[in-house]
């Protein structure tokens, strides 16, 4: 995991946010032999069946700039949106609850690459089918201040 700064700000941001989630989160799907349930994008492989899932889905981060102020704090708003697939409500809960767990646990890992003042911005649910298969998904932003020099 690279240190955040304004040249490294999507790809480090990023990175910084995949890391904490896939070194802590727990695989809760049911398939033993599953190597990878944490994605950069969805991904182009066939998820045909139950047992592929739960999946987690970090998208990549969306930036917008805030004004110099009075303190001559240059700060950059990042938004990171991070969707949850699940075969299951209680499941989908369960690993939303994990997500917004091990992101304020890694405080401290944020506050070091300069990323303050986590929040949800908004939170989206929706079911939807791929194949015979019924997925609820949920959809998490969050929002952190970069402050940069």
């Amino acid at each position: 995991m690279g240190t955040v700064s304004q040249s490294t700000i999507f790809s480090n941001t990023f990175q910084t946010i995949f890391d904490l989630l896939e070194e802590n989160l727990t695989d809760t799907g049911s398939s033993s032999n599953r190597t990878k349930w944490i994605y950069s994008a969805y991904p182009d492989k066939d998820f045909d069946e139950k047992n592929d899932y739960p999946i987690v889905v970090v998208d990549p981060a969306t930036i917008t700039a805030d004004p110099l102020t009075l303190s001559d704090v240059n700060e950059i708003q990042i938004n990171v949106p991070i969707y949850i697939y699940s075969t299951s409500n209680s499941e989908l809960d369960t690993i939303s609850d994990d997500v917004m767990d091990e992101l304020e646990k890694g405080i401290a890992t944020l506050e070091m690459n300069k990323m303050f003042n986590k929040r949800i911005i908004s939170t989206f649910t929706d079911t939807v089918f791929r194949g015979d298969i019924k997925l609820h998904m949920r959809v998490i932003s969050f929002r952190f201040t970069f402050h940069h020099d």
